[in-house]
């Protein structure tokens, strides 16, 4: 904007010759205003219109600098207006018209690293993102996570947005409710443990997740959404992993250690509640839902609410699903809008996107014989257990039966998969691999993942039928 202002600045055609739109000059036959002259004024009439529903009038919204704060959000291709027309206009208009106080400018939002474009398919109509029943807080939590103070496009990538909600918004965070709320409302009737002052350790994960306020709030102040979500999933690991090491599973087999089961349960609930505080600017429909639904609270959350103590819960209800891959080939299958000069386009579903990706990838390995592929005692198996791995950032312990035996395999696959989303589910596993010993263990074999450029990784399974021990030929 300095820039254009040190270039010199030149006349600006206020006027459009007929045939146009919008508002036409009183004393000017087929002369309209230009639309950035007169679409601005929205703004000062939308203000209007709340000032009146709310017993106040525009003159003293707009006067009152003390009281309230003028702020544009806007995209990039915008800025000439909203930096330079628009301000010039309230300036020179007077009182009790004023300029922004801020003017905010975002990027654009591209489709897996190429611009959106309706005649390439490759734009995501928000409106197609609801109609289908796709969840409006995925999108806002996968928008923020990229968000920052710059201004700097963000790539809409259908993989990363599935890794992001499922791995980290419903495996981190909600996956903290979900763990330890049916221990308190089956063992305490719903009934928190009220910690006294002298048990009070600053490592519990609430006390963690109170002591980054000031860099939460700081980070909202300046629009850091995305250092917002990085530092709360770094608390839900800190609370997960407090969770793991106290084991209430094991705890609540022994009536001996029950007072020791109710604290642990009960740090894991408090750490929750801050961080659902934490959240509410970006997910305020969830966390409404968190304070009515298992807290009993009926006031939206405010940043306040952290230093409160919850004492006891209601019973816990599914919060949040996961992302299905197969509703983005919903979301992608929305035929453009058909212009006059564009033939009608099928955009790619995700799967074809998919195939279109792997094809960067690195080609095809050497050729194989058919002798070389029979060696491979590929297994359909069932995962009956699937357990954190103190210690280890990437595995996960699954107990595999295969039909004739159970096997123990450690897989690297805990960024994508909460182990309680295992757990009965199959896939395929390479049978007849050498056993491993590692430092967490022997792994008796590998299952079949895939993963490629970009983020994910994604457990092979087969098809509906399949049953432990079937060999995959």
């Amino acid at each position: 904007v300095r820039n254009w202002i040190k270039g010199g600045l030149i006349d600006w055609c206020i006027s459009r010759d007929g045939p146009y739109f919008g508002f036409t000059f009183p004393d000017r036959a087929g002369k309209f205003f230009y639309v950035w002259l007169d679409a601005p004024l929205g703004y000062a009439a939308a203000s209007t219109e709340w000032a009146k529903e709310n017993g106040s009038s525009f003159e003293e919204l707009w006067r009152s600098a003390d009281k309230t704060r003028i702020e544009h959000i806007i995209g990039k291709d915008i800025v000439y207006f909203h930096t330079l027309f628009w301000p010039a206009m309230l300036e020179f208009a007077g009182t009790p018209y004023r300029v922004p106080d801020h003017v905010y400018v975002h990027g654009f939002i591209g489709v897996s690293g190429e611009k959106m474009s309706k005649s390439r398919g490759t734009g995501i109509s928000p409106l197609r993102y609801l109609d289908i029943g796709m969840n409006p807080e995925w999108l806002r939590y996968y928008i923020a996570a990229k968000l920052n103070a710059s201004v700097e496009d963000v790539d809409f990538n259908p993989d990363d947005f599935i890794a992001r909600v499922n791995s980290d918004l419903v495996g981190k965070y909600v996956n903290i409710a979900s763990r330890a709320a049916g221990f308190i409302a089956k063992h305490f009737d719903g009934n928190l443990y009220a910690f006294p002052e002298e048990e009070i350790d600053p490592q519990f994960s609430w006390a963690v997740a109170i002591a980054s306020a000031d860099l939460i709030l700081d980070a909202y102040e300046n629009r850091e959404f995305g250092k917002v979500i990085r530092e709360v999933m770094r608390l839900a690991d800190v609370a997960n992993q407090r969770y793991d090491q106290a084991q209430p599973w094991a705890l609540a087999k022994d009536p001996a250690k029950r007072s020791e089961l109710h604290r642990a349960c009960t740090e894991a609930i408090d750490a929750f509640f801050v961080l659902t505080v934490y959240l509410a600017p970006i997910l305020p429909a969830t966390a409404a839902r968190v304070a009515r639904e298992l807290f009993g609270m009926h006031h939206d959350l405010n940043f306040e609410d952290r230093k409160r103590r919850p004492t006891r819960i209601q019973p816990f209800r599914h919060l949040m699903s996961r992302v299905d891959e197969k509703q983005f080939d919903a979301l992608f299958a929305s035929p453009p809008a058909v212009s006059a000069t564009h033939a009608p386009h099928t955009p790619q579903t995700h799967a074809e996107h998919q195939q279109h990706l792997a094809q960067k990838d690195s080609s095809v390995t050497d050729p194989i014989s058919i002798d070389d592929f029979t060696k491979l005692d590929l297994r359909v198996a069932k995962i009956v257990d699937a357990e954190q791995v103190e210690g280890a950032d990437k595995l996960l312990k699954l107990t595999l039966d295969i039909g004739s035996e159970t096997r123990t395999v450690f897989a690297g696959i805990k960024s994508a998969y909460p182990p309680e989303a295992l757990k009965g589910r199959l896939t395929v596993m390479v049978a007849n691999l050498a056993p491993r010993k590692m430092r967490f263990g022997v792994s008796e074999g590998m299952v079949l993942a895939a993963s490629g450029e970009g983020p994910g990784i994604f457990l092979v399974a087969p098809d509906a039928g399949a049953v432990p021990g079937m060999q995959v030929k």
